[in-house]
């Protein structure tokens, strides 16, 4: 809203004032505005200084310049922010009394804004130029920014990626690494990542020169794996001989039923030359005493 040398807009602004003001400050403002409305048409601006006076002693204009130089760009805090802050305090210094209330240079400004920034920030700003206004340094500083955190996310986004990988290469070893299924619920937890087989663990694998069943290591086991040798070469050979028993078990068998086949054919045999032989025997018979008949005979 703005406000003129009116009366109407005078108290106006004194009301709006007195809405901002509390206690001993509400009561000064309205002591002076009280004793000098009549003979002052700017009144409340009169007030108002008379209150700035009280509240901003000679020397304030010292205290004020030294936070501007003393304001810093934290990481917390954006460009934004910082510049917020920065151009609050240049605004309360044209309103000091006491001829305190002389404008600050623009170069000192420029100055005092540019060394709140962080130093590599400064250094890139001053890499672009060494001329330039507030308004538009604002604008700089904020480009830098934004690049700033841009390249952040992309180193942070690098740094995940090489993160993820060791992790996912040892995923990857520990699922090669992993213990197959085994059916044999007895040996199921038995698995050797040396040689890759079951039944037997790393601490049990003669096969690694790491392992305490190694050879050169143990001689027991050593030993005990030729006696596991020969063990298996015993049960070959037993196998072995009860298949040869069998298989003459077979053969026999086999012979006795060849004799009997045997005997039998001859039984049979044996019988039709028995049926056989008496007829032919009969009728020779015949023959010759029918011969001897004729030849006994008395010839006539």
């Amino acid at each position: 809203m703005g406000y003129t040398l009116e009366q109407g807009d005078q108290w106006a602004l004194a009301e709006d004032l007195q809405v901002l003001l509390f206690d001993e400050d509400l009561r000064f403002f309205n002591d002076v505005f009280r004793e000098e409305a009549e003979f002052r048409p700017n009144i409340t601006v009169v007030a108002l200084s008379q209150l700035t006076v009280r509240h901003c002693p000679p020397g304030t204009r010292g205290v004020l310049m030294e936070e501007l130089i003393q304001l810093k760009k934290t990481m917390s805090k954006s460009v934004r922010d910082y510049s917020r802050e920065f151009r609050t305090l240049l605004r309360m210094i044209p309103f000091l009394e006491h001829g305190e209330n002389e404008a600050v240079p623009e170069a000192d400004v420029v100055r005092m804004y540019r060394m709140g920034m962080p130093i590599n920030w400064q250094v890139e700003f001053h890499r672009i130029s060494r001329g330039w206004d507030l308004p538009s340094m604002e604008d700089q500083f904020e480009l830098i920014e934004r690049n700033e955190k841009e390249s952040e996310l992309l180193r942070g986004n690098r740094n995940r990626s090489k993160q993820q990988q060791p992790q996912q290469r040892s995923n990857a070893k520990k699922g090669n690494d992993q213990r197959p299924k085994n059916d044999n619920q007895g040996r199921a937890n038995k698995y050797c990542g040396y040689c890759k087989r079951n039944k037997h663990n790393n601490s049990e694998c003669f096969r690694d020169p790491s392992s305490p069943a190694y050879p050169p290591h143990n001689s027991g086991g050593q030993q005990s794996h030729r006696q596991h040798q020969q063990a298996q070469a015993f049960n070959g050979n037993r196998r072995a001989n009860n298949s040869m028993a069998a298989m003459q078990e077979q053969m026999e068998e086999m012979a006795a039923m060849m004799r009997t086949l045997k005997k039998r054919q001859d039984d049979d045999y044996a019988a039709t030359q028995f049926y056989e032989t008496p007829r032919h025997h009969s009728m020779a018979s015949m023959d010759d005493m029918a011969a001897m008949t004729i030849e006994g005979a008395p010839r006539m």
